[in-house]
């Protein structure tokens, strides 16, 4: 009998509770909605906030997890700072493709190292162009120490950077701009009045974190470049990009290339390094508080909207 009771009261009141659902419609209506909002803004802010992070994350391994740039300009401000002193930064020498060779020969503890500048430049093919294209210098061992893939044709050769020769690989988007379709291995792009012949195109990359795109770029060779413009007494982002040998401790590479550097510049030992050796952990640390900070900031939306939701479930109950 009991239980045909409790039976009899639970449908009773599920009847009561759906006739005044149905007699309140309006505001069921709002009620729901606002416990729809707040269970859509809890999963759009995580959504986001995860999204966001994979593309960093993805952004920063690009860059390689052994890889150690050595740069006029470092990415932080020093270690205890808050201001980023860039006067001290603002007459520093550039790297130069001599301290890369050296670099090579010397340094024990890498696997390769690869200097690179950039600069931009108007590109032509018959008649297609494409204003203002970025055009990167490297040395041939680019492809040693970035994650880059052909999709056809080949990356130039010791010999070709040695001798400079007019050898070109465009990236995937940029080959799509001028050639529309066609295979462009083998023909000819001109700009700054040289003709280059395209040897390679590269696999489609996309965007990274710095919203730059290998997509987009020529690649050229040093000691070609160097015949077109002077980068003794420019900043044209000169970088020594160094690959280390696995399970070699960062600090002691890092102690390493900083006694190499200063050695090549002839550094006296009270005088302070006039380069910056930056690492790709450096700007992960940062992006750890970052994200920290953000995902505190998403636990206290998930925290408002739960408490709306809240709310909206009260009133239901108290209208029904």
């Amino acid at each position: 009998m009991k239980r045909l009771l409790i039976i009899r009261l639970i449908l009773e009141s599920f009847n009561f509770a759906i006739t005044s659902l149905k007699v309140n419609r309006l505001r069921t209506f709002l009620s729901l909605l606002g416990i729809t909002i707040g269970i859509f803004a809890i999963i759009s802010v995580f959504t986001v906030i995860d999204s966001l992070e994979k593309f960093i994350r993805e952004s920063l391994d690009s860059l390689g997890d052994n890889m150690v740039y050595v740069q006029k300009w470092p990415w932080t401000p020093p270690e205890g700072e808050t201001e980023y002193p860039y006067w001290k930064y603002l007459n520093r020498p550039s790297p130069e493709v001599e301290e890369n060779d050296l670099l090579v020969r010397r340094a024990k503890n890498i696997e390769n190292a690869v200097f690179l500048f950039g600069f931009g430049r108007t590109v032509q093919y018959e008649n297609s162009k494409v204003e203002n294209a970025e055009v990167l210098a490297t040395t041939h061992a680019l492809l040693d120490c970035w994650d880059l893939k052909m999709e056809r044709g080949r990356y130039f050769t010791e010999s070709e950077m040695i001798s400079g020769s007019p050898v070109t690989v465009l990236g995937s988007e940029l080959s799509e701009e001028l050639f529309e379709g066609m295979n462009p291995v083998g023909k000819t792009i001109k700009f700054q009045g040289r003709k280059f012949r395209i040897i390679g195109i590269y696999e489609k990359k996309g965007q990274d974190l710095f919203g730059t795109s290998m997509d987009k770029r020529i690649h050229i060779s040093v000691q070609k470049a160097l015949s077109m413009v002077d980068i003794r007494n420019r900043d044209r982002g000169q970088t020594i990009c160094v690959k280390a040998k696995r399970n070699i401790d960062p600090d002691e590479l890092n102690a390493e290339l900083t006694g190499i550097m200063r050695s090549i510049r002839k550094l006296k030992p009270m005088e302070e390094n006039d380069f910056a050796i930056n690492e790709v952990s450096i700007v992960s640390d940062q992006f750890d508080q970052f994200f920290a900070v953000f995902n505190m900031a998403g636990w206290i939306i998930g925290g408002f909207s739960i408490l709306v939701g809240g709310f909206g479930i009260a009133n239901i109950m108290f209208v029904s």
